[in-house]
């Protein structure tokens, strides 16, 4: 997906949540040292891996700093491919661990290696955090276990109906 049509969606999607805070899109050599935002704020970061590996087709993850009253700060990792930090990209996992004492992220994949939809499932990702209040446990009961084709089918059809893409 286009650089421009996920950072447009994401502007989108933050003019209709109070409590969201679109920080941008980002390449993960671009991330810096974050503000902790209020008590129910979501700062919501969109990465693609295009920069990074030269020759690679970019991969889009969302990193999404939320802080809950009372609860402090924490925040979730979102990849389809359900990589983690580490193996993804150094600078994210820097970023990471130079932040946080703990995360959570995609305990499984959503998305089979060969597609080409995880800008979808990013923009999906944001809509049920950010939108509808779900966590990432939640959002990923929504997929199915290797039900890679189905998942697809559903991303796109929520993305065609939220921002027409």
């Amino acid at each position: 997906m286009d650089w421009d049509v996920i950072d447009g969606a994401l502007k989108v999607m933050d003019a209709w949540s109070p409590t969201s805070s679109y920080r941008g899109t980002f390449t993960p050599d671009e991330l810096v040292a974050i503000d902790h935002p209020l008590p129910g704020l979501y700062m919501v970061y969109s990465l693609n891996t295009d920069q990074i590996r030269p020759g690679k087709i970019g991969h889009w993850t969302v990193v999404n700093v939320i802080s809950e009253s009372g609860n402090g700060v924490h925040l979730e990792y979102f990849d389809s491919l359900a990589l983690k930090p580490y193996y993804l990209n150094p600078y994210i996992d820097c970023f990471i661990a130079n932040n946080f004492s703990t995360y959570t992220h995609c305990t499984h994949s959503v998305q089979s290696t060969d597609s080409n939809s995880c800008g979808y499932f990013a923009l999906c990702y944001c809509y049920f955090s950010v939108i509808q209040g779900l966590s990432l446990k939640e959002i990923m009961s929504k997929f199915g276990k290797g039900q890679y084709s189905e998942n697809e089918e559903f991303v796109r059809k929520l993305c065609f109906h939220l921002f027409y893409i």
